[in-house]
């Protein structure tokens, strides 16, 4: 029996980190780096020293010029850390709204006849993997941490701005500007994924095994299904989940001037990629289990027991 795949925010990661980098995506300006060479005697102290870049988590981005002082070395691994932070940030909310609404997915109108359950389009029920739905833990950690950010900068303004002045935030507080480019990536992702599970989830069609239809006596008494995997069944959705349409909805939705397009197609590609591989899995792991079927007509007493006709199956759950 297949081992039912649980969707995490870390293997949603594994699979975008592992696109992420084969974007190759680099930083910096080597013909600018090139220009400073000659003033290489002039920079003095640790900050100019070579230097690797040494990022606290793996490494997804690499420096344009191959050879990199500290100065430079750190702001490499400053932006890598905080792309990795992004993509986490994101896979951790994906798998807790995927998570959300696999607990609620349920079926309802599945007609049985006989030892067969037909679900049609519309069968398949479930909430929270729309947009908001999707949006709402990383909308809550940016919330939080803008409040920290406002809090920091009246602090700063009444211990050093002279009254009836403005103080400018300093430049290591990330800036509203830097959330709105974090919301526009996020916004791309849910927007996409919340349009295309949708479509997904309304044309899943299913035919689920129900061996007791086959011999009923009167009516079909409340029976379950035989589980089948979720892949066992259609949908006109399933290319809206491939990886190719996802990345190209994600684009179409993403609504924010080009600001770092080689990490923005970078972020999109890892993102689409990581959904569409754990769709796959999921959906060739997770079991289509306890719909019950009941009622219908079946062969009245003293005829022996027969298959039903018109019975109907609800509920059931996706381990």
């Amino acid at each position: 029996m297949t081992v039912p795949v649980n969707v995490s925010g870390q293997m949603l990661l594994n699979y975008a980190t592992t696109s992420f980098k084969s974007a190759n995506v680099t930083i910096g300006n080597q013909e600018a780096s090139k220009k400073a060479e000659e003033f290489k005697q002039y920079l003095k102290g640790p900050m100019f020293q070579p230097c690797a870049p040494s990022p606290k988590n793996p490494m997804l981005i690499s420096p344009e010029s191959l050879s990199t002082v500290k100065l430079e070395a750190d702001a490499v691994s400053e932006v890598n850390d905080s792309i990795y932070g992004m993509l986490k940030d994101m896979c951790d909310a994906v798998a807790q709204a995927w998570q959300n609404w696999q607990n609620s997915a349920m079926f309802t109108s599945v007609l049985i006849n006989g030892p067969i359950g037909q679900g049609v389009p519309g069968c398949l029920q479930g909430v929270g993997m729309d947009k908001d739905m999707i949006l709402m833990p990383v909308t809550a950690k940016m919330s939080g941490a803008g409040n920290v950010i406002e809090a920091k900068k009246a602090k700063k303004e009444s211990a050093t701005a002279p009254e009836g002045t403005g103080a400018d935030v300093p430049s290591s507080v990330r800036t509203s500007s830097d959330f709105d480019f974090l919301k526009h990536h996020f916004e791309a992702v849910a927007g996409s994924l919340g349009t295309s599970w949708a479509l997904w989830q309304r044309s899943y069609m299913v035919t689920l095994p129900f061996p007791t239809g086959a011999v009923c006596s009167a009516t079909m008494p409340p029976s379950p299904n035989t589980p089948v995997p979720v892949s066992a069944g259609l949908s006109a959705g399933d290319i809206a989940m491939s990886e190719q349409m996802l990345k190209l909805q994600m684009r179409g939705m993403y609504k924010s001037p080009e600001r770092h397009p080689k990490m923005t197609d970078a972020f999109i590609g890892a993102m689409a990629s990581a959904i569409a591989l754990s769709f796959i899995q999921w959906k060739s792991s997770t079991q289509i289990t306890n719909v019950m079927g009941a009622g219908g007509v079946a062969p009245a007493p003293p005829l022996p027991p027969g298959p039903v006709a018109g019975a109907m199956g609800s509920g059931g759950k996706l381990v």
